[in-house]
This record gives C-alpha cells, structure tokens and sequence, in this order.
C-alpha cells in the first residue's frame, strides 16, 4: 500500500524514512538469520546456500571435507 508523500509534512516525512530503515534493517537480520547456522560443536563452517529451484547447494568443501 503505497503513501501519498506529496501532501507529507518535512517532519512525517523524515519519520516515514526512518521507519522504512527499521523496517528493511529488521527483513536483512531475519534473511541473514535464516541463512546462518549455529553448531557450536562445529566451529566456523563458512557460508552455504541452497538454490532450491536448480537443486543446487553452494559451500566450501575444504570445511566439509574438515568437519567430515
């Protein structure tokens, strides 16, 4: 739902961006979140990602290969 900011005063403007800034900030920590894995048994993994629609899985196989 878009606003009309063309009738916005400067001040509901500002507050407008900074509520679109927590906004994005909070989607960037959710999307970092979902991606992160936390195994503390495991130590520093690395970065992996799953391509679901090409089935393809992106990793470091140095730390694969170390962890087993």
């Amino acid at each position: 739902m878009a606003k009309d900011l063309r009738n916005m005063t400067k001040e509901a403007l500002i507050q407008h961006v900074h509520d679109l800034e927590d906004t994005i900030s909070k989607m960037l920590k959710e999307k970092e979140d979902t991606f992160s894995v936390n195994f503390p048994w495991a130590g520093n993994l690395g970065q992996w990602e799953w391509f679901y629609d090409k089935d393809l899985v992106v990793y470091n196989d140095k730390k694969a290969t170390q962890i087993g």
